[in-house]
């Protein structure tokens, strides 16, 4: 599957896919189309009832750059991504033929990479890295607005990322090395804790930062990915008092959180509603994730530009 003798960088994009036929073609174009390193794509279909699987199938069967890992979900089990993903990790890190240190990006199936050589670029110079975290794009179709995410300077340190900076760390931007996650997986026995529905992500950024010095970690102020956000995220769908009970499982696990992080989660939680002013206040006071890290306003042609070069 893979040439271990190319002096390219191989990097293995793990992508878990439900119910995603409309966008799972465009995340694994755009991993595919990678240039100057050796794409290897993983995607674990979570037991889609959609034309995902099929979709997925019919247009990347015979391309030997791509393993289906067709996973059925078990029942009541909770909505997350972390049991394919973890899945996909395992497979990963036990691919037979990359026998050398190899890279690992996660996406979801509504994520497109900014370029097509945004990986070169994040990799040139950093190879010497166990995390290398870029920024990322999100976006809404209507209205079509774009913000560019992701922690403040000041808060780029693994201390400082420990006491909360990782609570905005553009976690699908972060391209972890096979070495490190290897490390956590040995010691915890897990890459995502399938015991929450919320927060994974940031439970595992924080687990892998433990493991890091300073000069093992390296922050790019360049987009990696665009990320669609919308109300059919999983997300967005999650009743307030999961996303507080998760939030506590995390804090609780990770001590050195800050915890005037924690009551400003709390406070918003407090404050989601569809009153017009309670929404105003919420904006006024801003979002925990503000504390450490920023959102800005960019050019929404820049994601509509880039969308459309999978629909022609």
């Amino acid at each position: 599957m893979v040439n271990t003798h190319d002096t390219k960088q191989t990097v293995v994009f793990i992508i878990a896919a439900y119910n995603s036929e409309r966008t799972i073609c465009r995340a694994i174009y755009s991993s595919l189309e990678q240039v100057g390193i050796i794409p290897v794509v993983l995607v674990i279909d979570h037991g889609s009832n959609d034309n995902t699987l099929k979709i997925i199938e019919s247009n990347f069967n015979k391309d030997k750059r791509v393993t289906i890992i067709k996973l059925k979900r078990i029942k009541n089990e909770i909505r997350s991504a972390s049991r394919p993903l973890n899945t996909g990790f395992r497979h990963a890190l036990d691919f037979p033929p990359i026998k050398k240190n190899f890279w690992i990006l996660r996406l979801d199936s509504d994520d497109v990479l900014a370029s097509k050589s945004v990986i070169k670029e994040l990799l040139k110079d950093n190879l010497s890295k166990d995390l290398i975290s870029g920024l990322l794009i999100f976006y809404s179709l209507n209205p079509g607005q774009a913000f560019l995410y992701g922690t403040k300077t000041k808060f780029r340190t693994v201390n400082k990322l420990i006491a909360g900076g990782a609570y905005a760390v553009a976690h699908h931007s972060t391209l972890m090395k096979n070495s490190l996650l290897n490390q956590v997986l040995e010691d915890d026995g897990y890459i995502y804790s399938e015991s929450l529905s919320y927060g994974e992500d940031l439970d595992l950024t924080l687990r892998l930062v433990k493991y890091c010095n300073n000069s093992e970690i390296v922050f790019m102020d360049n987009p990696i990915i665009y990320k669609f956000r919308g109300k059919s995220t999983i997300t967005s769908d999650l009743d307030k008092t999961k996303i507080w009970q998760n939030h506590l499982v995390i804090f609780n696990k990770h001590k050195e959180l800050s915890k005037i992080l924690l009551l400003r989660v709390g406070i918003d939680l407090c404050l989601r509603s569809n009153n017009l002013m309670i929404k105003m206040l919420r904006n006024l006071i801003g979002y925990p994730a503000m504390m450490v890290g920023f959102e800005l306003p960019v050019n929404y042609s820049l994601v509509k530009n880039r969308i459309t070069d999978f629909t022609k």
